[in-house]
Protein backbone atom coordinates (compact mmCIF):
# COMPACT_ATOMS: atom_id res chain seq x y z
CA UNK A 1 0.00 0.00 0.00
CA UNK A 2 1.50 3.29 -1.05
CA UNK A 3 -0.62 6.27 -0.05
CA UNK A 4 2.32 8.50 0.78
CA UNK A 5 0.93 11.52 -1.08
CA UNK A 6 -2.44 11.21 0.65
CA UNK A 7 -0.80 10.87 4.05
CA UNK A 8 1.53 13.79 3.34
CA UNK A 9 -1.49 15.92 2.46
CA UNK A 10 -3.12 15.07 5.80
CA UNK A 11 0.06 16.09 7.58
CA UNK A 12 -0.07 19.40 5.69
CA UNK A 13 -3.62 19.94 6.98
CA UNK A 14 -2.24 19.76 10.51
CA UNK A 15 0.86 21.85 9.76
CA UNK A 16 -1.30 24.55 8.14
CA UNK A 17 -3.72 24.47 11.11
CA UNK A 18 -6.67 23.42 8.97
CA UNK A 19 -7.35 20.76 11.62
CA UNK A 20 -5.67 20.16 15.01
CA UNK A 21 -4.98 16.49 14.28
CA UNK A 22 -5.94 13.47 12.21
CA UNK A 23 -6.86 9.87 12.85
CA UNK A 24 -7.16 7.96 9.59
CA UNK A 25 -7.77 4.50 8.23
CA UNK A 26 -7.15 3.33 4.66
CA UNK A 27 -8.53 0.04 3.34
CA UNK A 28 -7.08 -1.40 0.13
CA UNK A 29 -8.25 -4.90 -0.66
CA UNK A 30 -7.41 -7.08 2.34
CA UNK A 31 -4.92 -4.57 3.76
CA UNK A 32 -5.66 -1.85 6.30
CA UNK A 33 -3.42 1.05 7.32
CA UNK A 34 -4.15 3.29 10.31
CA UNK A 35 -2.33 6.07 12.12
CA UNK A 36 -2.88 9.25 14.12
CA UNK A 37 -0.94 12.47 14.62
CA UNK A 38 -1.37 16.01 15.85
CA UNK A 39 -3.55 17.30 18.67
CA UNK A 40 -7.06 16.50 19.79
CA UNK A 41 -7.53 20.04 21.08
CA UNK A 42 -5.63 23.33 21.09
CA UNK A 43 -7.65 25.38 23.61
CA UNK A 44 -8.09 25.73 26.50
CA UNK A 45 -5.19 23.24 26.63
CA UNK A 46 -3.07 21.66 23.96
CA UNK A 47 -3.56 17.89 24.21
CA UNK A 48 -1.99 15.33 21.88
CA UNK A 49 -4.11 12.77 20.08
CA UNK A 50 -3.94 9.27 21.54
CA UNK A 51 -4.76 5.87 19.99
CA UNK A 52 -8.25 4.37 20.29
CA UNK A 53 -9.94 7.67 21.02
CA UNK A 54 -13.62 8.15 20.22
CA UNK A 55 -14.89 10.59 17.61
CA UNK A 56 -18.32 12.12 17.15
CA UNK A 57 -19.29 10.31 13.93
CA UNK A 58 -21.93 12.94 13.17
CA UNK A 59 -23.82 12.05 9.97
CA UNK A 60 -22.08 8.68 9.63
CA UNK A 61 -24.79 7.74 12.15
CA UNK A 62 -27.13 7.83 9.16
CA UNK A 63 -25.00 5.35 7.22
CA UNK A 64 -23.89 3.00 9.98
CA UNK A 65 -27.03 3.08 12.09
CA UNK A 66 -30.31 4.30 10.64
CA UNK A 67 -29.85 3.05 7.06
CA UNK A 68 -29.09 -0.47 8.27
CA UNK A 69 -32.04 -0.37 10.67
CA UNK A 70 -34.40 0.61 7.84
CA UNK A 71 -32.89 -2.04 5.54
CA UNK A 72 -33.58 -4.64 8.24
CA UNK A 73 -37.20 -3.50 8.47
CA UNK A 74 -37.45 -3.79 4.68
CA UNK A 75 -35.93 -7.29 4.75
CA UNK A 76 -38.33 -8.29 7.52
CA UNK A 77 -41.24 -6.88 5.46
CA UNK A 78 -42.20 -4.47 8.23
CA UNK A 79 -42.32 -1.62 5.71
CA UNK A 80 -41.87 -1.00 1.96
CA UNK A 81 -39.77 1.49 0.01
CA UNK A 82 -42.81 3.15 -1.53
CA UNK A 83 -44.82 3.42 1.71
CA UNK A 84 -45.99 6.96 2.43
CA UNK A 85 -44.40 8.70 5.40
CA UNK A 86 -47.94 9.56 6.50
CA UNK A 87 -48.67 5.87 7.10
CA UNK A 88 -46.32 6.03 10.09
CA UNK A 89 -46.29 9.77 10.88
CA UNK A 90 -49.90 10.90 10.29
CA UNK A 91 -49.10 14.51 11.24
CA UNK A 92 -46.92 14.80 8.11
CA UNK A 93 -48.72 16.89 5.50
CA UNK A 94 -47.19 15.55 2.26
CA UNK A 95 -48.44 11.96 1.93
CA UNK A 96 -46.78 11.66 -1.50
CA UNK A 97 -43.38 11.51 0.26
CA UNK A 98 -42.14 7.93 0.64
CA UNK A 99 -39.50 5.93 2.48
CA UNK A 100 -37.55 5.82 -0.79
CA UNK A 101 -37.49 9.64 -0.93
CA UNK A 102 -36.11 9.84 2.60
CA UNK A 103 -33.38 7.24 2.01
CA UNK A 104 -32.24 8.89 -1.22
CA UNK A 105 -32.49 12.51 0.00
CA UNK A 106 -34.99 13.31 -2.74
CA UNK A 107 -37.81 14.40 -0.39
CA UNK A 108 -37.21 18.15 -1.02
CA UNK A 109 -38.39 19.09 2.47
CA UNK A 110 -39.08 22.82 2.59
CA UNK A 111 -40.16 25.32 5.21
CA UNK A 112 -38.62 27.44 7.92
CA UNK A 113 -38.57 26.81 11.66
CA UNK A 114 -37.71 29.98 13.61
CA UNK A 115 -35.07 29.43 16.32
CA UNK A 116 -35.03 25.73 15.41
CA UNK A 117 -31.88 24.91 17.35
CA UNK A 118 -33.14 26.53 20.55
CA UNK A 119 -36.58 24.90 20.70
CA UNK A 120 -37.37 22.29 23.35
CA UNK A 121 -38.12 18.79 22.08
CA UNK A 122 -41.87 19.16 22.67
CA UNK A 123 -41.89 22.07 20.19
CA UNK A 124 -39.26 20.85 17.72
CA UNK A 125 -41.02 17.56 16.92
CA UNK A 126 -44.33 19.10 15.74
CA UNK A 127 -42.44 21.89 13.98
CA UNK A 128 -40.52 19.33 11.93
CA UNK A 129 -43.70 17.41 11.10
CA UNK A 130 -45.32 20.67 9.98
CA UNK A 131 -42.80 21.02 7.13
CA UNK A 132 -43.74 19.79 3.65
CA UNK A 133 -42.15 18.39 0.50
CA UNK A 134 -41.54 20.90 -2.27
CA UNK A 135 -41.83 20.80 -6.09
CA UNK A 136 -38.54 18.92 -6.56
CA UNK A 137 -39.82 15.82 -4.72
CA UNK A 138 -38.30 12.75 -6.38
CA UNK A 139 -36.29 14.80 -8.89
CA UNK A 140 -33.41 16.49 -7.06
CA UNK A 141 -31.01 15.10 -4.46
CA UNK A 142 -30.89 17.58 -1.58
CA UNK A 143 -29.04 16.26 1.46
CA UNK A 144 -31.06 16.99 4.62
CA UNK A 145 -30.91 15.73 8.20
CA UNK A 146 -34.71 15.76 8.25
CA UNK A 147 -34.83 12.65 6.08
CA UNK A 148 -33.08 10.50 8.64
CA UNK A 149 -34.79 12.09 11.62
CA UNK A 150 -38.08 10.98 10.05
CA UNK A 151 -36.71 7.52 9.22
CA UNK A 152 -35.72 7.13 12.87
CA UNK A 153 -39.20 8.11 14.01
CA UNK A 154 -40.74 5.64 11.54
CA UNK A 155 -38.56 2.82 12.90
CA UNK A 156 -39.66 3.80 16.40
CA UNK A 157 -43.32 3.72 15.39
CA UNK A 158 -42.90 0.19 14.07
CA UNK A 159 -40.68 -1.25 16.81
CA UNK A 160 -41.75 0.78 19.83
CA UNK A 161 -38.35 2.06 20.98
CA UNK A 162 -36.25 5.19 20.33
CA UNK A 163 -34.14 4.89 17.20
CA UNK A 164 -30.83 5.14 19.05
CA UNK A 165 -31.88 2.28 21.33
CA UNK A 166 -32.82 0.22 18.26
CA UNK A 167 -29.46 0.91 16.62
CA UNK A 168 -27.64 -0.04 19.82
CA UNK A 169 -29.59 -3.28 20.15
CA UNK A 170 -30.00 -4.43 16.56
CA UNK A 171 -27.33 -2.81 14.38
CA UNK A 172 -24.10 -2.29 16.30
CA UNK A 173 -23.87 -5.89 17.62
CA UNK A 174 -24.64 -7.28 14.14
CA UNK A 175 -21.84 -5.14 12.66
CA UNK A 176 -19.47 -6.24 15.45
CA UNK A 177 -18.90 -2.67 16.65
CA UNK A 178 -18.64 -3.28 20.42
CA UNK A 179 -17.16 0.11 21.27
CA UNK A 180 -19.48 2.32 19.21
CA UNK A 181 -22.02 4.04 21.43
CA UNK A 182 -24.39 6.96 21.81
CA UNK A 183 -23.22 7.45 25.40
CA UNK A 184 -19.42 7.40 25.85
CA UNK A 185 -18.48 6.17 29.33
CA UNK A 186 -15.34 8.29 29.62
CA UNK A 187 -15.58 11.72 27.99
CA UNK A 188 -11.82 12.11 28.39
CA UNK A 189 -11.43 9.47 25.67
CA UNK A 190 -13.55 11.50 23.24
CA UNK A 191 -11.98 14.00 20.84
CA UNK A 192 -13.75 17.37 21.31
CA UNK A 193 -15.59 18.95 18.40
CA UNK A 194 -16.06 22.64 19.18
CA UNK A 195 -16.11 25.42 21.73
CA UNK A 196 -19.65 26.77 22.02
CA UNK A 197 -20.63 30.11 23.58
CA UNK A 198 -22.03 29.49 27.03
CA UNK A 199 -21.21 25.77 26.89
CA UNK A 200 -17.44 25.70 26.60
CA UNK A 201 -15.58 22.75 25.12
CA UNK A 202 -17.92 20.18 23.60
CA UNK A 203 -16.51 16.78 24.45
CA UNK A 204 -18.52 13.57 24.60
CA UNK A 205 -21.72 15.43 23.72
CA UNK A 206 -23.04 15.30 20.16
CA UNK A 207 -22.17 18.38 18.10
CA UNK A 208 -25.40 18.54 16.08
CA UNK A 209 -27.88 20.82 17.89
CA UNK A 210 -31.02 19.02 16.66
CA UNK A 211 -29.66 15.75 18.03
CA UNK A 212 -28.87 17.39 21.36
CA UNK A 213 -32.54 18.39 21.53
CA UNK A 214 -34.09 15.14 20.26
CA UNK A 215 -31.61 12.90 22.15
CA UNK A 216 -32.44 9.18 21.67
CA UNK A 217 -35.12 10.03 19.09
CA UNK A 218 -32.63 11.24 16.46
CA UNK A 219 -31.33 8.93 13.74
CA UNK A 220 -29.37 11.63 11.92
CA UNK A 221 -26.38 11.91 14.30
CA UNK A 222 -25.24 10.99 17.79
CA UNK A 223 -22.98 7.97 17.39
CA UNK A 224 -19.43 7.94 18.81
CA UNK A 225 -16.77 5.41 17.82
CA UNK A 226 -13.04 4.78 17.63
CA UNK A 227 -11.60 4.31 14.16
CA UNK A 228 -11.15 0.55 14.72
CA UNK A 229 -14.90 -0.11 14.95
CA UNK A 230 -15.63 2.11 11.99
CA UNK A 231 -12.98 0.41 9.82
CA UNK A 232 -14.38 -3.00 10.74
Amino acid sequence: MDYSQTIAEMHRFVADKVVPGVTYGIIDGDQTMTDYFGDQELVPDRILLQPHEFYDLASLTKVVGTTNLILKLLADQRLKLDDSISTYLPQWRSPQTTIRHLLTHTSDIVGYIPHRNELPKAELVPALLNLTSGPDLGHVVHYQDYNFIFLGWIASQILGKPVQTLISEQVLPALDMPNATFHPDDVNQVVPTAILPGKGLLRGVVHDPKTRILKADCGAAGLFSPVEDLLH
